[in-house]
């Protein structure tokens, strides 16, 4: 399945769509546009990454980032936790970017999607990732993995679509 393909089955099922997405499949695929696609969805007329009630796009490797600066802020992680994982839509992209995750972020990150899985009435989680099964098994454990893999699942295949635009 390519990206475009993807977009049109999921605008045909939006509307019943709840629970985890996974979005799979090697650098350039087009992963995080169709996410990007069902935030705008949400959000029609928003930029991404706009901080909002019903919706949240975030790339993974921002999220320590953003973990810090809210524990320097307000001293607390706990209640950014319970924020993000509020949304009607979550966007997890480009899980498996960061090379070596620390501890600490890989609790915050399990304990948001766990939130997320007791929550899944009427709520969307989509994660996309170069990682197959094995990796995010290896990264974020087996619980984590049973989790995001518990809805939808999907690969994208085809050629990188920014190798194409150079002539690659």
């Amino acid at each position: 399945m390519n990206s475009q393909e993807l977009i049109i089955e999921l605008n045909k099922i939006i509307k019943d769509l709840k629970g985890f997405v996974l979005i799979t499949g090697m650098t350039g695929r087009g992963k995080s546009h169709v996410a990007m696609h069902v935030y705008y969805l949400f959000t029609p007329y928003e930029l991404p990454l706009v901080d909002h009630d019903m919706a949240w796009f975030i790339n993974i490797s921002e999220l320590p980032f953003l973990i810090e600066k809210n524990r320097k802020e307000f001293g607390d992680t706990l209640g950014f936790l319970e924020k993000r994982a509020a949304p009607k839509l979550l966007v997890l992209d480009d899980l498996g970017t960061m090379r070596d995750p620390s501890p600490s972020f890989a609790d915050f990150i399990y304990l948001l999607v766990e939130k997320r899985h007791q929550a899944r009435a009427g709520k969307i989680t989509i994660v996309t990732t170069n990682l197959n099964s094995q990796q995010i098994r290896e990264r974020y454990g087996d619980a984590f993995l049973s989790r995001i893999a518990s809805g939808k699942n999907y690969k994208l295949e085809g050629k990188d679509r920014r190798f194409e635009n150079l002539g690659f």
